[in-house]
């Protein structure tokens, strides 16, 4: 799928810790996950993150319509339990005809369990007059939605998330749902060779300019293949060189 956007909503934040057990407030450990998420995902689409650190509190309502208004093709919130349960939930929209999030969730299901999860429950919840959904994450999102919960923290379901490698490990099973389900591709950025030649108008004058300019030849050492997107001036430098030849 090309052009693809996410929109990851870190759940809780700031006043609002979420859930609070083994000396661990949910939403520090929500927040790792997120942004596991992003680093694996921003090589394959576009990611919105709804907040990026502790100090940032907003309502699902808000979260929702941040998803919304971005251009997201999908948002997904992550989440951990508590309850005394065992095991994951994954909760999608009620409205399965007009909503992928089903389906979505029942290839994450798999890629939890593959991690030696159990599954608590995947599942969907009307409200009270039965006409809309019941968790508000889903009722304000007017995108395919998805909340994660991969583990009790008030149990000893706790051990599957007790380390920053495992709530990593909880992030790629997460990330390789989505790069799977939507059929995404990893976006190779240009090397600085490909920007260079793109600048000028003989690639022979480029290829011989890349191999002679010791400016150049010096950032090639320093920074190896890095994006060259902040090196306008060096850019224009080139471009110019280009059109003098």
């Amino acid at each position: 799928m090309e052009n693809f956007k996410l929109a990851i909503i870190a759940g809780h934040g700031d006043k609002d810790s979420g859930a609070f057990a083994n000396g661990v407030d949910e939403r520090d450990i929500n927040l790792v996950v997120a942004k596991e998420m992003e680093r694996i995902l921003c090589d394959y689409c576009d990611v919105i993150m709804t907040r990026t650190d502790n100090d940032t509190f907003l309502t699902p309502e808000q979260c929702a319509n941040i998803a919304n208004n971005s251009g997201a093709d999908l948002a997904w919130h992550v989440h951990h339990n508590a309850g005394g349960g065992d095991g994951f939930d994954i909760i999608h929209s009620v409205f399965i005809e007009s909503s992928e999030s089903d389906e979505l969730a029942k290839l994450l299901a798999i890629k939890y369990k593959e991690l030696g999860q159990n599954e608590h429950g995947v599942y969907s919840k009307w409200n009270s007059s039965y006409n809309e959904n019941y968790y508000a994450a889903l009722r304000h999102s007017e995108i395919t939605a998805l909340i994660s919960e991969f583990a009790f923290m008030d149990s000893l379901d706790f051990e599957a998330i007790d380390s920053e490698y495992k709530l990593k490990q909880e992030a790629k099973a997460s990330a390789e749902t989505i790069i799977e389900f939507y059929g995404l591709q990893k976006e190779i950025p240009m090397t600085w060779q490909e920007i260079l030649i793109g600048c000028l108008d003989s690639p022979e004058e480029a290829i011989k300019f890349v191999d002679t300019n010791t400016e150049i030849a010096k950032l090639k050492s320093d920074l190896g293949d890095l994006d060259y997107k902040n090196l306008s001036d060096l850019i224009i430098k080139v471009y110019n060189y280009g059109k003098e030849q």
